[in-house]
C-alpha cells in the first residue's frame, strides 16, 4: 500500500471508510489507511489499475504521491472552531473562525507560500495557520459522500496542489476574477475524458467533483472516461439485442430489465461530462453512436427502446439528458403512435410498461 501524508483526523475516519466520502464503488476497495497517533494516513493499493472511477482515483493517487501534508478535519458547523492566518499587506494575525461564520460547509485553506505563487499579486489573505493545507468539512445532511468532503478535496485542494487557480468566485472586476479562477490550457488541467479543461475552477468542480445527491452512487465520475464509454455503449448494444429489452409488439407492452437501465444511466453520464469541444467524445457523437445502435434495432425494439427513453426523461432519478436529446431525433417505427410527453410521476410498475402510460425504471 502506498501512504503519503493525507491525513484523516480520528473524527474524519469514518467517513473516509464506513461512509465513503470521497471514493465509492468497486474502488473503495483498494483505499487503506495506515493509524499514525490519532489521526489516520490515506494510502491506496499500488497494484490496483482498473479504477471505475479513474477521474477521482487519479486526483486522490496524485494528492497522496504529492507527499503534501494535507489534514482533513471534520468540524460542527456551529460550535467547532479552528484558526486561520490572516494577512493583511504587511499585518499578519491569527483569526478563529467556524464554518458557520465561515458561510461554509467546506473550507479548504493553503499555506502562505503556496497562495503567493497561484497569486503573485494578491496582498490580502486567508490561509492556513500551521504551513500546511487544511481541510475543514461538516456532514449537515445525508452521509460524507454528499457532504463538502470530496469537493474540497478532489476540487479545491487538488487544483491548489497542482499550484494553478483554485478558488471560487470572489471579486467584482473581471480581471481579478480571471486571476481567481480561470484555468486555460495552460494549466494543463484535464477533464475525465483526457481533454485539456479551459473555464473557471467553479466549473470544473461543479461539472466533474461535486457529488450528485440524487444517485446511489453520488460521484459524477463514476464510469467515466474513454474506455469506460466504449465499454458502457458495447454492453447496450449487446443488451438491446438480447432479452434484456423486449416488447409483445408496437403499442404492446415492453420491458427492460434493471440492467438495460443501468447501462444506458452510465451511457447518460458520458454524455453529460462530455465537453462539445472534446477530441474525442462530446454530446453529439454519444447521440450519434446511440442513434447508429437504434437504427439496427427491429421496428418492435425500437418501440421499447423509445419508451425508455421517454421513462428515462419523466424520472429524477435517472439522467435524462440524452434520453431527451434522442426524443427529438429517432424516428418512430411505423405504426407506433406519438409518445406522450416525459411526464413528472409515471404510474407503471418498475421495467414494465404498455402504451400510452409508460414505465419507471428501477
Amino acid at each position: 500500500m502506498v501512504v503519503g501524508k493525507v491525513r484523516f483526523t480520528k473524527e474524519a475516519k469514518t467517513d473516509l471508510m464506513a461512509d465513503r466520502g470521497i471514493i465509492d464503488g468497486p474502488d473503495a476497495g483498494a483505499l487503506g489507511w495506515l493509524p499514525d497517533g490519532s489521526d489516520f494516513l490515506l494510502g491506496y493499493k499500488l497494484a490496483y489499475k482498473a479504477p471505475h472511477d479513474p477521474f477521482r482515483w487519479s486526483k486522490l493517487k496524485e494528492l497522496v504521491d504529492s507527499c503534501e501534508d494535507i489534514v482533513i478535519d471534520k468540524k460542527n458547523v456551529a460550535t467547532d472552531t479552528f484558526e486561520v492566518l490572516s494577512i493583511q499587506g504587511k499585518t499578519h494575525k491569527m483569526v478563529k473562525l467556524t464554518l458557520g461564520r465561515a458561510g461554509a460547509a467546506g473550507l479548504t485553506l493553503v499555506p502562505e507560500s503556496v497562495e503567493r505563487a497561484i497569486f503573485p499579486k494578491l496582498a490580502d489573505m486567508i490561509v492556513s495557520a500551521d504551513g500546511k493545507f487544511r481541510i475543514f468539512y461538516t456532514v449537515l445532511l445525508g452521509k460524507a459522500d454528499t457532504s463538502a468532503l470530496a469537493h474540497e478535496l478532489f476540487g479545491h485542494t487538488w487544483l491548489a496542489v497542482k499550484r494553478v487557480p483554485y478558488k471560487h468566485r470572489k471579486a467584482s472586476s473581471k480581471a481579478a476574477v480571471a486571476a481567481q479562477d480561470t484555468l486555460d490550457a495552460k494549466h494543463g488541467i484535464l477533464d475525465p475524458f483526457g481533454d485539456p479543461f479551459v473555464g473557471t475552477a467553479d466549473t470544473f468542480i461543479t461539472s466533474f467533483v461535486d457529488p450528485d445527491s440524487m444517485r446511489s452512487m453520488p460521484s459524477k465520475t463514476q464510469n467515466v472516461g474513454k474506455t469506460q464509454y466504449k465499454d458502457a455503449l458495447a454492453k447496450l448494444t449487446k443488451l438491446a439485442g438480447g432479452k434484456d429489452l423486449s416488447a409483445t409488439k408496437i403499442d404492446g407492452t415492453w420491458q427492460a430489465t434493471p440492467a438495460f437501465f443501468d447501462t444506458l444511466d452510465f451511457v447518460s453520464n458520458n454524455h453529460e461530462r462530455a465537453s462539445a469541444t472534446g477530441t474525442v467524445i462530446t454530446p453529439s457523437s454519444i447521440e450519434a453512436d446511440v442513434t447508429a445502435l437504434y437504427k439496427k434495432l427491429a421496428p418492435v425494439k425500437q418501440y421499447a427502446f423509445l419508451q425508455v427513453l421517454n421513462d428515462v426523461a419523466s424520472i429524477g432519478t435517472r439522467r435524462s439528458n440524452l434520453a431527451r436529446a434522442l426524443l427529438g431525433q429517432l424516428a418512430l417505427p411505423r405504426g407506433m403512435q406519438p409518445l406522450q410527453p416525459p411526464s413528472v410521476a409515471p404510474s407503471s410498475p418498475a421495467g414494465f410498461g404498455s402504451a400510452p402510460s409508460g414505465s419507471s425504471p428501477p
